[in-house]
């Protein structure tokens, strides 16, 4: 991804500032899903991107952003309930901006490279109280996996999430 056109390509890996989510499944010939971009500019004009592999890299496509492109603030109080192949997470959303839903993702053990993720459309969150929501049938015990919590808001045609934090297991 990047920024201009001018700038350098940057790659999504563990060291940078983007995360990537297969969200529809993936084939040989595609992968679909999305990227998510850690940013200090509070308006960007223009993201490209490009998918890369080990045979080498597509064609970049841009696209025009034209809205303010910040998430809301990050949640707090993450916390996850291992059950077997069923994780029961919490979280407090007792601070002053709003949200839309939260998405949660995980990774477990055994399954490098796979991502998997769910929303949970219920807001707008407004009121101090601890919310929860239970993701069932992983792929292995849940104290295998590691889950992420992440708010999201909507803008236009877009969704904006702020910074995931991570469950700590209760």
């Amino acid at each position: 991804y990047r920024f201009s056109n001018d700038a350098p390509w940057r790659t999504c890996n563990e060291s940078s500032k983007c995360e990537t989510t297969v969200k529809y499944g993936r084939t040989v010939a595609q992968t679909n899903g999305y990227v998510r971009l850690t940013h200090n500019e509070r308006w960007l004009s223009r993201v490209c991107l490009r998918g890369c592999n080990s045979y080498g890299c597509g064609e970049g496509r841009c696209i025009h952003v034209g809205s303010p492109v910040t998430g809301p603030s990050s949640i707090t109080g993450v916390k996850v309930n291992p059950q077997g192949r069923t994780a029961q997470l919490q979280w407090d959303h007792s601070f002053p901006r709003a949200y839309m839903g939260v998405e949660v993702t995980w990774t477990c053990k055994g399954d490098k490279g796979v991502k998997y993720n769910r929303d949970r459309l219920a807001g707008p969150y407004r009121n101090s109280k601890t919310m929860q929501m239970q993701i069932e049938n992983l792929p292995t015990d849940a104290r295998e996996c590691q889950f992420y919590v992440s708010p999201f808001e909507f803008s236009e045609k877009s969704k904006h999430f702020g910074l995931p934090v991570k469950a700590i297991v209760q």
